[in-house]
């Protein structure tokens, strides 16, 4: 004997649904006929079955629509139901496993725990060195900048050097060239003064006129030194120096309009002025006159005399040799130390 199929109360429910509806049909089919029986004709009551029958007919398929939806609905249950059964079997072995692990004296737990520490500590061990690797090549590459840039800075101080000695040398020869120019302007100028002298030792009156002064030079060059037989138009211009002090006279500059009385006079000026407290000097450069009084102030230990002539010092030393003073030696000189004063011992 076959049993039947058991109806799932879903289907049961669809079932009362289509009978009710059923009988809901045929009740209103006899109700139209009592009311119309005498109203309508034969079509009218065809027509009303056609409509009946495509109200049966929609009311089937909607019933049909709803058993299949809520035949989808029982398979998704039955997939939860499913889900949770394998959901309690993996529960139950990891409570097996558990309960494994609570055993005491079990290897269980310290095979577990040190797999476990093992695989943390080899992913461990790997992130750090991946890690490691990682700042080794930006620590590289860093060091690859740095050196690229030690080098630039190598370059940069070498084109620095080169630039400083470069300018250290144009400054040397500009120092040279200057020295050199400045030389040559003291020996145009000093060749401008190769017709003047300088007398100091003339008496001086106050309100003294060139002309005054003039024949006062002339008559003392006359007085000492014989054959010269100056005259007032052998002098070009002479007149006195500063202002007087202390009653003491103005040195006399004089510029002469031949050369060969000014190479007469100082040919003579020793013999023919000496004692007499005349002094006749050349009209020197203030260059030339530094340089004269540096040689003849700042080494007396090795200096034995200096003088100039015809612009130009020279010094004799102890030994008794006479040097001529170059303009590039005049440096060397103007860097000594002056001298210190010894003070004059005072009396007991």
């Amino acid at each position: 004997m076959c049993d039947e199929p058991t109806k799932t109360n879903t289907e049961i429910e669809a079932d009362k649904k289509r009978k009710r509806s059923d009988n809901t049909s045929v009740s209103d089919l006899d109700n139209t006929k009592d009311n119309t029986e005498n109203n309508t004709s034969v079509s009218d009551i065809d027509s009303t079955k056609e409509k009946q029958k495509k109200k049966s007919k929609k009311s089937k398929e909607e019933t049909k629509a709803e058993t299949k939806e809520e035949s989808k609905e029982t398979k998704q249950e039955q997939k939860k139901m499913s889900k949770g059964d394998d959901l309690k079997k993996e529960l139950k072995a990891i409570n097996d496993s558990l309960s494994m692990v609570l055993k005491k004296d079990d290897p269980y737990l310290e095979n577990l725990i040190k797999s476990t520490f093992d695989k943390m500590k080899d992913d461990f061990l790997k992130s750090v060195s991946k890690r490691i690797d990682i700042l080794e090549a930006k620590l590289f590459d860093k060091e690859k900048e740095a050196d690229a840039l030690k080098e630039k800075i190598k370059q940069m101080d070498k084109q620095l050097d080169d630039a400083e000695d470069h300018n250290r040398q144009l400054k040397r020869e500009m120092e040279k060239t200057e020295s050199k120019f400045i030389g040559q302007l003291n020996d145009y100028e000093q060749h401008g003064r190769r017709n003047n002298i300088r007398i100091n030792g003339l008496k001086d009156d106050k309100d003294e006129r060139s002309e005054e002064t003039a024949a006062k030079l002339i008559n003392a060059i006359n007085l000492h030194i014989e054959d010269i037989h100056l005259r007032m138009e052998d002098i070009d211009i002479a007149h006195r120096l500063g202002t007087i002090k202390d009653g003491k006279p103005r040195q006399i500059i004089a510029r002469f309009t031949s050369r060969y009385h000014v190479e007469t006079i100082f040919r003579n000026k020793k013999k023919s002025f000496a004692g007499t407290g005349i002094f006749i000097s050349e009209d020197l450069t203030k260059l030339n006159m530094q340089a004269l009084m540096c040689v003849k102030k700042k080494l007396p230990d090795e200096v034995d005399g200096a003088w100039t002539i015809r612009g130009q010092v020279r010094y004799k030393n102890k030994s008794g040799n006479i040097h001529t003073l170059k303009y590039e030696e005049y440096e060397s000189w103007f860097d000594l130390p002056w001298p210190v004063p010894v003070p004059e011992p005072q009396p007991v």
